[in-house]
């Protein structure tokens, strides 16, 4: 039999679907856990020892009681919304028997136990592998077509993100990649400020979900500002994506990035360019996307429902992006052999020229970044993911194709009014085409 793609799955007892939970890290200090040490009273989060679950207390106190089944946990950390009528279930490779935290309703305590899940037979072709996986109470069974070691390509191969391997800054160094991390009085501070960060993203998640119960939120918002101003928590998230510290803290950063990417899909339209500048300031949008596109791989695997909606985010993102930023400049869109023609004077003509070698190459790899998620679209074969992957290419393909119209040197030689064929741009030509956000 063969396999193409992530299995729908039929409706089933939700309590028999396991979601994976790969490494445990302790609450407070983050490190992944050998032995572990849970709260008496959720029996959800972990520690690594008395004293860190002492010191998380006053964050975990307001979380705590919130916990009432598995399924709500799940819903919670991973900010998504599970359809009992269809769901996908993700597994990843490993060696030997894995022990998932499991799907439940009603009972959190009658439920509460460890379903075995078992890595049967696997297939391996060069970087590929497929994987046929079953529980043992022979509920599910279904095979999963993977990638090893993905590794992204073009500008962006430099950047080290995500580590497996890493088991927490205060080993001092990354046993995959070699980094040397200095538990510094620095390190530790932001390492402190990555954790409110990663609070606020949460608890920001948590109050989109409208499946939240009222009495739930009027007690959460007495004790967190739900409004938090963003002039104060993008600059920490730029400070902190710029860290070695960051290297260590994946899901936690993973969460801070989902967040800002939240607030840059439902942003207001008019004059988006500059909201995005306000917003993000020194971070780059593309760099911020290949972020998110790595961690929801690392975390979720790249087959995954979460994975899948984050794509679909960062291509509508990129594509409204991509357009504002061509008409807060004023450019002309591209020449067109049939139109009528407009006529440019040499000091326009210039000041185009300036600003389209000035964005060229940020549009290049954004085209470049695009590729590579239509690459990982393909491999999904989700036929949804690939039109939209398919049609942001094409867009800002047609725009990096526009600006180095404008660049040319070419029209230098024209000492006189330079004659430039096609419509006058206006801002408003073909948005409700283009404008995938609305």
């Amino acid at each position: 039999m063969t396999y193409s793609g992530p299995l729908r799955m039929p409706r089933m007892n939700i309590q028999a679907l396991c979601p994976l939970q790969l490494e445990i890290q302790c609450a407070n200090c983050l490190m992944f856990l050998k032995k572990r040490l849970r709260c008496s009273q959720c029996k959800q989060t972990h520690y690594c020892s008395a004293h860190c679950q002492e010191s998380h207390w006053p964050v975990h106190s307001r979380e705590c009681t919130k916990y009432t089944s598995p399924v709500d946990i799940i819903k919670f950390r991973t900010g998504s919304k599970f359809n009992e009528n269809k769901l996908i279930c993700f597994v990843q490779l490993f060696n030997g028997i894995l022990q998932p935290i499991p799907f439940s309703s009603f009972d959190p305590q009658k439920h509460f136990g460890r379903f075995l899940v078992q890595v049967e037979d696997e297939f391996e072709f060069g970087d590929e592998f497929q994987s046929f996986v079953s529980t043992e109470n022979n509920q599910i069974f279904y095979s999963q077509l993977q990638f090893r070691n993905y590794k992204p390509k073009g500008n962006y191969e430099q950047m080290c993100v995500v580590c497996a391997s890493c088991k927490g800054p205060s080993l001092g160094t990354c046993k995959k990649c070699g980094q040397i991390q200095d538990v510094s009085e620095n390190e530790n501070k932001t390492l402190t400020e990555l954790l409110e960060l990663k609070n606020y993203a949460e608890y920001h998640l948590l109050f989109s979900n409208n499946e939240i119960k009222c009495d739930l939120e009027k007690k959460m918002k007495t004790k967190i500002n739900i409004n938090m101003e963003l002039e104060e928590y993008i600059p920490k998230l730029t400070r902190l994506l710029k860290t070695n510290t960051a290297h260590h803290l994946s899901f936690p950063l993973y969460n801070c990035i989902l967040l800002a990417f939240k607030l840059l899909a439902n942003a207001p339209k008019t004059n988006y360019f500059k909201f995005v500048n306000n917003l993000l300031g020194e971070v780059d949008i593309y760099s911020l996307a290949f972020c998110l596109t790595k961690l929801s791989i690392h975390h979720f695997s790249r087959f995954s429902a979460v994975t899948f909606y984050n794509l679909q985010q960062i291509c509508q993102v990129l594509n409204v992006y991509c357009l504002n930023e061509l008409e807060s400049k004023s450019l002309p869109p591209l020449m067109q052999e049939q139109n009528d023609q407009v006529e440019v004077s040499l000091e326009e003509r210039a000041r185009m020229k300036a600003v389209s070698i000035d964005l060229l190459q940020g549009h290049r790899n954004c085209l470049n970044f695009c590729q590579q998620l239509k690459e990982i679209a393909e491999e999904t074969k989700d036929e949804y993911l690939m039109n939209e992957t398919d049609r942001l290419v094409a867009q800002v393909d047609c725009r990096v194709e526009n600006l180095e119209s404008w660049a040319e040197e070419e029209y230098d030689q024209f000492s006189d009014e330079l004659a430039i064929k096609g419509e006058q741009y206006t801002g408003e030509v073909g948005k409700e085409r283009i404008d995938v956000m609305k």
